[in-house]
């Protein structure tokens, strides 16, 4: 053991964020403890400045929400109609060899009319689904572009100055 050294503690500090606020002039420091009312100057420099990027807007939740359900449904849509496709392909393909000469086989005969059978249950159960899905899927991604542009045309208005407006 080494003679007189102490374990290093972890300074907590760098594993925290932090938001440094500097003021230019003593003016806007009153300001600023005017427009707190009440609450500390850090406290409400901090709720300006995450509000003034959105981060707590809770629009952000809900659209990041949406757009992740839109996602599953999308894929759940391109899932089905690549089973579709894949037992379309199976059906039309189980009838050949590789030689082009057609199996003759009651299994094979089978095989065709359930592949053929799922292929209508499926687009029979499915595309009443399928349009209410897609329209879904319009909507929201319509109603994400709406809260985008909404984003992009208050930025600007979101990030204003905190000095008094000059008559």
């Amino acid at each position: 053991m080494s003679g007189g050294s102490k374990p290093k503690r972890k300074d907590l500090r760098t594993s925290r964020p932090r938001i440094v606020v500097h003021f230019g002039s003593k003016e806007e420091v009153e300001f600023v403890k005017k427009s707190a009312q009440g609450a500390s100057t850090s406290e409400y420099c901090r709720e300006r400045i995450l509000l003034s990027n959105g981060f707590r807007d809770p629009v952000y939740d809900i659209t990041s929400r949406l757009l992740v359900t839109v996602n599953l449904v999308q894929n759940d849509l391109f899932t089905i109609c690549d089973v579709i496709r894949a037992l379309t392909s199976l059906r039309k393909a189980i009838p050949k060899q590789s030689d082009g000469r057609p199996i003759q086989t009651p299994e094979m005969s089978r095989l065709i009319q359930q592949a053929s059978d799922a292929i209508a249950t499926m687009i029979e159960r499915n595309s009443e689904r399928m349009e209410i899905d897609h329209d879904l899927v319009k909507i929201s991604r319509e109603i994400v572009n709406l809260l985008t542009d909404r984003e992009i045309n208050n930025r600007s208005s979101a990030i204003t100055d905190w000095r008094k407006p000059t008559p």
